[in-house]
């Protein structure tokens, strides 16, 4: 069966963006986490290590002493991602424990780079953003020219691809707020239709789960 044009391109849109976004993170390289990302690998590690959910390196010190306990300053997802991906490739894994390890003993880190597993995930999820952009200019447009446009500036700005090289929640974020903009917008624009709604207002809630100060973004209109 062939799919009709608007599919056709759509597919094409996440081709282009995983391709052009992935080959410049492999220009840029990778090099290890400072400041933030080791904030987030804190809290990942915990969930890896101990399946606790905790508040990483902001965690009273006694806690950090005695092993972590639960806490709720960081929004979840993010740090779950990490893990999730550390359970499942175990080389992502040992590189990052032993960089957060170094980290700890404040020693500079004698590790390998090998961050192939978020660089990849990251990577395809900037390529979702980019096609919901895509989707979200066609919408507004009704053109073609207009979302491959729209598209290209997204791409050619380098945020995304310098993001998915870092552990940082931009590398999830921009999916899933741009998810849930675009499923406001569908919303918006098909009435009072309040499944449309209620689609839109639980991915403002996944959104929430990667950076709560999204909770708080306006109905469009």
């Amino acid at each position: 069966r062939v799919l009709p044009p608007i599919c056709r391109h759509a597919i094409a849109a996440f081709l282009v963006a995983a391709i052009a976004i992935g080959a410049l993170a492999a220009a840029m390289g990778t090099r290890y986490p400072v400041l933030d990302e080791l904030t987030y690998i804190s809290v990942a590690v915990d969930i890896y290590e101990h399946g606790i959910y905790g508040d990483g390196n902001f965690a009273p010190r006694a806690a950090v002493r005695n092993g972590p306990i639960p806490g709720q300053f960081f929004a979840p997802l993010y740090p779950g991602l990490i893990a999730g991906l550390m359970a499942i490739d175990s080389r992502f894994a040992d590189e990052v424990q032993c960089v957060f390890a170094a980290y700890k003993r404040d020693v500079p880190p004698e590790c390998g780079k090998r961050y192939t597993a978020l660089v990849v995930t990251q990577t395809l999820l900037a390529a979702a953003t980019c096609l919901f952009l895509w989707l979200a200019a066609r919408l507004v447009t009704g053109s073609l020219v207009v979302s491959w446009l729209a598209l290209a500036v997204a791409i050619s700005a380098g945020a995304y691809s310098a993001y998915a090289i870092r552990f940082l929640t931009e590398g999830l974020a921009f999916t899933v707020f741009s998810a849930a903009s675009l499923a406001l917008l569908v919303a918006w624009r098909g009435g009072g239709r309040w499944g449309r709604w209620a689609w839109a207002g639980a991915a403002l809630g996944v959104a929430a789960l990667t950076r709560p100060s999204y909770a708080g973004s306006p109905r469009p209109g």
